[in-house]
């Protein structure tokens, strides 16, 4: 018997241990994939399915631009961030990826995930739909940086 995120329960009636063996999805990338109005000092955020092994979740395997945008990644909840050291660059094209090498808690290996939005010249505190992002990933995103 699992619960409802796949993860692995004890059977007490029958004595069977079962394992999730399904790889980790993204639920909920942002800024949103191919979006053009992207606030130039957004944080760039994943939502996954599954709780994931944070220690997996770092600027080598979340990056954006090919790791020439510098920041800091941090993962709460289900959700990881990456936290631009500085604002974007106005009207600017960046593609992030999350590549080989994330896993979840129970050690399974997402497949490598990649989107792209293009920046405006306009600085704000948020761009996404927060009711959205609140029923797939329960995380205060207006409290990071």
């Amino acid at each position: 018997e699992a619960d409802t995120n796949g993860d692995n329960l004890y059977d007490w009636n029958s004595g069977i241990i079962s394992f999730d063996y399904a790889s980790p999805r993204v639920l909920l990338a942002g800024p949103p994939k191919n979006s053009e109005n992207t606030h130039i000092n957004d944080i760039v955020y994943v939502c996954f399915n599954n709780e994931m092994d944070s220690s997996t979740i770092n600027p080598n395997t979340f990056i954006v631009n090919g790791g020439l945008v510098t920041g800091d990644v941090e993962y709460t909840g289900r959700t990881a961030f990456f936290i631009p050291s500085k604002h974007m660059k106005q009207n600017s094209l960046y593609t992030v990826s999350l590549i080989d090498g994330i896993r979840d808690v129970e050690g399974n290996l997402l497949q490598s995930y990649s989107w792209s939005f293009t920046t405006n010249s306009i600085s704000k505190i948020h761009s996404f739909h927060q009711s959205i992002f609140d029923l797939l990933c329960p995380v205060n995103i207006h409290s990071r940086k």
